[in-house]
């Protein structure tokens, strides 16, 4: 299943007007979801972790198919700290088990929250030492163990999607304030990846981790800059209402961060305290990508100027942009005879065999658009069947991908099913894909007026291949 694939001068045509609306949601511990539940006798029979000895707790208790709300059950654990939590299973079904704290209080039980993993036979318990982070939180959070049958299973599970058999109980974990002065930055709220982000103001949350009131101390940021490297620290002062033990506020910087430059960036946030007890929970920082934005159109990139904003990345990446000279494909679109760069899956040879990777665009602002649409040349060569390549689009700075049409729904839009991008149950089909051989240079062409109006559109050549 060898291939080499590319793309070459994307073109993309758009105008007119449509206005769109965002809405905000606030975080809430999720719901664990179960279709049978421990209706069939798949349920944690017990978990033990200091003061909270729940043995013998038997299938679910509350009207929640598969959960038990034992929050009324609590312990207090020290940052620092190495505890054991003990876990028993139910005598007839064996069960793979996780358990997560929710150490930083955002109400998400997150991958480096989880305290412990295990495969239990029927009957069987286990032990799981862990050691509480010394940045958690003080104050009360939450404690979530999770059983889904059978043992074997993949881990950590999720915390919170729909599964068949098993069960999830939770309980509270009380964090107690680590010295009586000791004040730092727990969250940078207000920067994340996104599109044109140039001059941006940077908020942080502040919280007073010890026993005494604070009042006076100064809060800092500094910036790694993609091209310039460590910026000079901003140090302001906190002039705000005092803070009493385990109270938090939010800050904001006078001092706008500059993130015009493309590329990755870390902004570190931290507080300067004389009577700081404790300088290890001081600071927070946030990685995040400031995306070039192209504002205007028809906008037409034949890349032979260099990548334009467009990366590769992904798993085992073969991308590369130059002038492709392999076997198979051979050479520029005989639209374009003279160009020297085409965005390919290794210019000289095959892409690798455990390739999920991608070319992906800048950020493109449709809010004055109606009737936009992508057209682009490219030739494709794969395995049948079993690997292929799909255009997809993002609306959330590539947090989240979704691919764009099915086979025929544009000019040249994709060959057939690919078992590389999975089974579609809804269909009965696998999700389609440019895959099997494209013979020589086609243009593809399709409707993206489903994305008319969104301001911050990325589009990305996804390979993805079967092993």
């Amino acid at each position: 299943m060898n291939l080499n694939l590319l793309t070459n001068k994307a073109a993309f045509f758009l105008t007119a007007l449509l206005a769109l609306g965002l809405t905000e949601a606030t975080a809430q511990y999720c719901e664990p979801d179960y279709s049978t539940g421990t209706d069939a006798g798949d349920y944690i029979d017990g978990v033990v972790l200091e003061d909270i000895d729940n043995v013998g707790s038997g299938p679910s208790t509350s009207g929640i198919i598969g959960y038990s709300d034992y929050t009324d059950l609590s312990t207090i654990l020290t940052p620092g700290l190495t505890y054991t939590i003990e876990l028993y299973n139910n005598p007839t079904w064996s069960q793979t088990y996780t358990a997560w704290i929710d150490f930083n209080g955002n109400e998400e039980f997150e991958d480096d929250e989880v305290i412990g993993n295990a495969s239990l036979a029927a009957g069987a318990s286990t032990t799981v030492d862990f050691t509480v982070p010394v940045t958690a939180l003080p104050g009360e959070t939450r404690m979530r163990v999770r059983c889904i049958y059978p043992s074997g299973l993949a881990t950590p599970l999720d915390p919170c999607e729909l599964d068949t058999y098993g069960e999830a109980e939770d309980y509270t974990i009380i964090i107690p304030a680590s010295g009586d002065n000791d004040i730092g930055v727990t969250d940078i709220t207000s920067i994340a990846s996104g599109c044109g982000l140039g001059l941006t103001e940077v908020s942080v949350e502040v919280y007073n981790l010890g026993l005494e009131t604070v009042a006076s101390f100064d809060v800092a940021y500094v910036v790694d800059n993609p091209v310039l490297g460590l910026l000079t620290p901003v140090v302001e002062s906190y002039t705000g209402p005092a803070l009493a033990s385990l109270e938090s506020t939010i800050f904001t910087f006078t001092t706008l961060a500059d993130f015009s430059e493309f590329g990755d960036y870390t902004v570190t946030a931290y507080t300067i305290f004389d009577l700081d007890e404790s300088a290890i929970n001081d600071s927070s920082d946030v990685s995040f990508v400031a995306i070039p934005s192209i504002t205007s159109f028809p906008y037409v990139q034949d890349f032979e100027g260099g990548a334009a904003g467009w990366i590769s990345g992904g798993s085992g990446s073969t991308w590369e942009l130059g002038y492709p000279s392999a076997s198979v494909i051979d050479g520029p679109p005989p639209g374009t005879p003279d160009s020297e760069n085409s965005w390919a899956t290794n210019l000289f040879d095959f892409y690798g065999i455990t390739e999920n990777s991608w070319v992906q665009s800048p950020c493109f602002d449709f809010s004055d658009l109606v009737v936009p649409y992508v057209k682009f040349d490219i030739w494709w060569q794969t395995g049948d069947f079993w690997d292929g390549a799909r255009m997809e689009y993002s609306l959330d700075a590539g947090d989240t991908w979704l691919p764009i049409g099915g086979v025929g729904t544009g000019d040249n839009w994709y060959s057939g099913e690919c078992y590389a991008f999975g089974f579609d149950p809804a269909t009965g089909f696998y999700n389609p894909a440019w895959e099997g051989s494209g013979g020589s240079w086609k243009t593809a062409e399709h409707d993206l007026t489903f994305l008319a109006g969104e301001p911050q559109v990325q589009l990305r050549i996804h390979l993805a291949t079967a092993g």
